[in-house]
């Protein structure tokens, strides 16, 4: 019940943190995320529409969180738990809550213009998702065809005695951490550009063919995901920011 509470917390601060960050610039850093994004421009600058996946992506975790909470630890007897639930539990952990944390405090860093701590935390949240990842053994597990009532008397380790994954955890759980996944790898390429390009550093000239590498890094690594790890989640979503970088390239090029 403790990490339960915990998830609620941190997820409020990471909301609050959004809402005062984004309607009271002046007091975080004077500009906008979006602001501080364009300020430093690469060539693996998506069109500005992509970043609306943070919206998406906030909303996939209040689903997340909305159920994990659909039963309270605190008011069930000792003979009647929910198995499945403490199952869900025991892998998420503290992890997901670190990763609210960590996001909150990335984006205060990355307005207070702190490059390096924030690239520093970006990866951080990178790590941590990346245990969440296999933690929750995604892409490893079947979906299951047993009934909850005989999933519940099955161990409660994480899919360790389960012949399969329900339909809710696959939705609920396993896309938000996918797609967070993807969302958090790209944009740890994307502050690497901008950190070196902060520094004045060009790639000895050659900024096109360095950003093609990473494009070319971060293409393989959804191929990788979506056929070695049965993670199509992950694919589609760095598909959709190769595809934003790709359009914004293009309208450069024309203008």
């Amino acid at each position: 019940f403790g990490y339960q509470l915990l998830f609620c917390l941190n997820y409020f601060v990471l909301c609050l943190t959004i809402y005062i960050t984004q309607n009271y610039s002046k007091n975080t850093g004077r500009r906008t995320y979006l602001d501080m994004l364009n300020m430093i421009p690469t060539f693996l600058h998506p069109v500005p529409n992509i970043f609306r996946f943070w919206t998406i992506l906030l909303a996939m975790h209040g689903i997340m969180l909305a159920h994990m909470l659909r039963s309270p630890l605190c008011c069930q007897r000792k003979g009647q738990k929910d198995h499945i639930l403490l199952s869900q539990m025991n892998a998420l952990t503290w992890k997901v809550p670190l990763h609210h944390s960590m996001t909150a405090l990335w984006l205060l860093c990355v307005q207070a213009e702190f490059h390096l701590l924030s690239l520093l935390l970006a990866f951080v949240n990178l790590g941590i998702l990346i245990l969440l990842h296999k933690s929750l053994e995604i892409g490893q597990h079947p979906m299951a065809y047993q009934s909850p009532a005989q999933l519940a008397k099955l161990d409660n380790t994480h899919a360790t005695a389960r012949n399969g994954i329900l339909w809710s955890e696959r939705l609920f759980l396993e896309i938000p951490i996918s797609a967070s996944l993807a969302w958090c790898s790209f944009l740890c390429c994307l502050q690497v550009a901008q950190y070196m390009q902060s520094w004045e550093w060009f790639g000895w000239g050659w900024q096109e063919e360095w950003a093609m590498l990473l494009v070319v890094f971060l293409g393989l690594l959804g191929i990788i995901m979506a056929t070695v790890f049965d993670d199509a989640v992950f694919a589609f979503v760095i598909g959709v920011a190769l595809a934003g970088i790709t359009k914004r390239n293009y309208r450069e090029r024309r203008a």
